[in-house]
């Protein structure tokens, strides 16, 4: 009883400790979110400020309500006040273009280029399909992919990726990306570690989608399975399946209508490019959203980090192809990708998902425990599924008879408190007899020798009884804690069968995320490109 006391002693305080750690955490992340937003705005909030300019402006484009003499002096003045940014050039380019000012929109297209030739390129890729120029679009593409490197790429290519796939550029600029996603794809896959690497970050994915919460519904089991840990921790991660599950449905909802208006697709593709934050502001982008999950989490920094492990591919400046697939699959928002492309991306990454799936899976069954350890008021056992209940209950009853024979065995009889009293005793009786045998006549004195005998075998006596009383009161503890520890066993027995229903139930949603990732098509994500698809994949 003490050690289960103990044990609940040590609960209670650790409960304590993590609830004020999670206090403390949840307070510190508030207080730093506000500071690091405030160090954005004074570091990139000018960088926001052309973004929306550069939105402004292509909408000036289409209804004509902007001057020129504004838009020049606007893009002027984001020229001067953001030096080093690539969209601030950009921007000058495109209001000379819109004046037929030559001159000056080629000094801005070279000065655009040399602060940042990727997304120079593929700004005016997408501007000039948007233009209906498909001469001056196939020669930005030609120029976007011939720099371009499948071990290190800039998050914004997959954004090329799916605007070609759909049908939203010209025909031949789908030869361009077929020859080199196909060469990249079977580049990248006869290396073991990009492959390898994938499969760790999906399987790291799935379990952070593991329920995080205590099991509160299973006390008993808490209490008295010594290894609920680990039955604990598998009913977790199987409970990420519907999770995972979600995950993949809403991809297939979100995508069900991929491109109906490549107007709109073409200004989404553009928007995602502007709007954007800028590998300059990835480190303060990082450490918002640590305390964005932080919060979201109510000051869980542990779940909070298993979130940000899943994710952390996301906030690299420079990934290998296969990698910025994972990125859209796993957080398009923040990986800067559409829905379109998140469903593109895991129809390309299929094969390691599902492998890395199986892995997870496998895992978590591997984890589940054989059987349920016991230890009840010191008696330990263990039960598989709950079916022993009545051989349980004979070896709990035995355990409890056996402990109330060795108690009533180890309860021996005190002689060292008989020691005095039998000395009186027997000393009185010496003296009586001795009294008479002598003939005395001393009444007096054999009276009190009497009355000393009778209070040494009066001692005798109690130091008896209290030791019967004592054995007997051992039969009635050993009884009483036999109920309770039977009605515990009753209960725990109990929600092992519950745990291990659900535990099933939980793992039995594994089958349809299996079946989603094995009837996987590509086609249904690229309608407008289905020749393009399968020689991707192919």
């Amino acid at each position: 009883l003490l050690a289960v006391e103990l044990d609940k002693l040590s609960k209670s305080f650790e409960d304590y400790v993590g609830e004020y750690r999670r206090k403390t955490e949840l307070q510190l992340a508030e207080t730093q979110i506000v500071k690091i937003r405030q160090e954005l705005e004074h570091k990139f909030g000018y960088y926001a400020e052309i973004r929306r300019m550069a939105t402004g402006i292509m909408q000036g484009v289409d209804n004509r309500l902007v001057t020129n003499d504004i838009l020049q002096f606007a893009t002027e003045e984001a020229m001067i006040k953001a030096p080093g940014y690539w969209l601030a050039p950009t921007l000058v380019c495109l209001a000379s273009w819109l004046r037929n000012d030559k001159q000056t929109s080629e000094r801005a297209v070279r000065e655009s280029i040399r602060r940042d030739d990727y997304k120079t390129s593929l700004f005016f890729t997408l501007l000039t399909r948007r233009i209906n120029r498909s001469e001056a679009t196939i020669k930005w593409i030609e120029r976007y992919f011939r720099h371009q490197n499948p071990r290190d790429l800039d998050r914004e290519f997959i954004i090329i990726l799916e605007s070609v796939s759909t049908g939203v550029f010209p025909p031949a600029s789908k030869e361009i990306m077929v020859r080199h996603v196909k060469e990249w794809v079977t580049e990248l896959s006869q290396t073991d570690d990009f492959i390898d690497q994938q499969k760790d970050n999906w399987i790291t994915f799935y379990k952070a989608k593991q329920d995080s919460e205590d099991q509160e519904q299973y006390p008993i089991l808490i209490q008295f399975a010594t290894n609920w840990q680990l039955l604990e921790e598998s009913l977790q991660l199987a409970k990420a399946n519907k999770s995972i599950y979600s995950h993949f449905n809403k991809i297939i909802s979100s995508s069900a209508n991929i491109s109906s208006s490549l107007i709109k697709q073409l200004d989404e593709l553009l928007n995602n490019l502007v709007t954007n934050f800028d590998d300059e502001e990835l480190p303060l982008k990082r450490k918002e959203r640590e305390c964005e999950l932080t919060i979201e989490k109510k000051g869980d920094k542990d779940a909070a980090l298993a979130i940000m492990a899943a994710e952390e591919k996301i906030f690299e400046q420079k990934v290998d192809f296969l990698q910025m697939l994972t990125n859209a699959a796993f957080n398009p928002e923040k990986s800067g990708a559409s829905a379109a492309t998140q469903a593109l991306a895991v129809s390309i990454s299929q094969p390691w998902m599902l492998e890395a799936y199986n892995t997870f899976v496998a895992e978590y069954r591997i984890g589940i425990p054989q059987q349920i350890e016991i230890d009840i008021d010191g008696w330990k056992d263990a039960t598989v599924d709950g079916s022993e209940e009545q051989d349980l209950l004979y070896k709990q009853s035995t355990f409890y008879e056996k402990l109330k024979d060795d108690l009533i065995a180890r309860a021996k009889f005190p002689i060292k408190d008989i020691v005095i009293p039998a000395l009186i005793t027997i000393l009185g009786i010496y003296q009586i007899f001795d009294s008479f045998f002598k003939g005395g006549s001393n009444y007096s004195g054999i009276f009190f020798w009497l009355i000393l005998t009778a209070i040494g075998l009066f001692w005798i006596y109690r130091v008896w009884r209290k030791h019967e009383n004592y054995k007997n009161s051992i039969e009635g503890q050993v009884e009483e804690k036999k109920k309770k520890a039977q009605a515990v066993l009753r209960g725990l027995i109990a929600e092992v069968v519950e745990c291990q229903s659900e535990l099933k139930q939980e793992d039995n949603e594994s089958e349809k995320v299996l079946s989603f990732l094995n009837n996987i098509n590509s086609d249904q994500f690229m309608s407008l490109s289905k020749g393009a698809a399968r020689s991707i994949l192919s």
